[in-house]
């Protein structure tokens, strides 16, 4: 039997249409170079993705000073994944941290907010943070495909959508309604 580092390592793009239920990365399911992908239009409903604010005048150097991505030049509009690690380096928490004018918008796996806010915690010692977790409260759609952005151009009157870096984000107003909108 040949040893673990010299089998071939087994890539494959994630398929809305043949997922049986998995989801590759439950934070961020991406569906480029997908079969499935190149349709002329999807709409997946990711409501099951925790949504938590974390907003407060220390916010932004708090959650840069325990996650693993440098997001202290983040600007309002940007974003960037992250983890959370124990003390020996392993992975607790996978997260998108998505810049606000107060802090972030972080997008996580839905039933693992309670913990992040739990080990956010152990981490905070004076700092001025508080949290708001949006998860039951907002939806999240992702709208897909090569005729996206035209779509949701058109359902936010005009408006235009996020610039097309990766996890930019903005808020748009479709039917009244504000709607936050991120670019894969």
């Amino acid at each position: 039997m040949s040893s673990p580092s010299k089998r071939p390592i087994e890539r494959r793009a994630p398929s809305c249409a043949k997922s049986r239920g998995r989801v590759p990365n439950p934070v961020r399911p991406s569906l480029r170079g997908a079969p499935g992908g190149s349709a002329r239009r999807g709409l997946i409903d990711l409501s099951f993705l925790g949504k938590l604010e974390i907003a407060g005048p220390d916010a932004r150097e708090f959650l840069h000073r325990i996650a693993s991505a440098d997001l202290s030049g983040l600007k309002p509009g940007q974003g960037a994944a992250s983890y959370v690690l124990s003390a020996q380096g392993k992975i607790q928490h996978s997260f998108e941290a998505l810049a606000t004018p107060d802090g972030f918008l972080v997008i996580a796996e839905g039933s693992a907010v309670p913990a992040l806010i739990q080990d956010l915690e152990t981490f905070r010692f004076g700092e001025k943070v508080g949290y708001r977790d949006f998860t039951n409260d907002l939806g999240a759609l992702l709208l897909c495909g090569p005729n996206a952005e035209a779509i949701l151009r058109a359902a936010a009157e005009g408006e235009p959508p996020p610039a097309s870096a990766e996890r930019s984000h903005t808020f748009l107003k479709i039917e009244g309604s504000s709607v936050l909108t991120v670019c894969d």
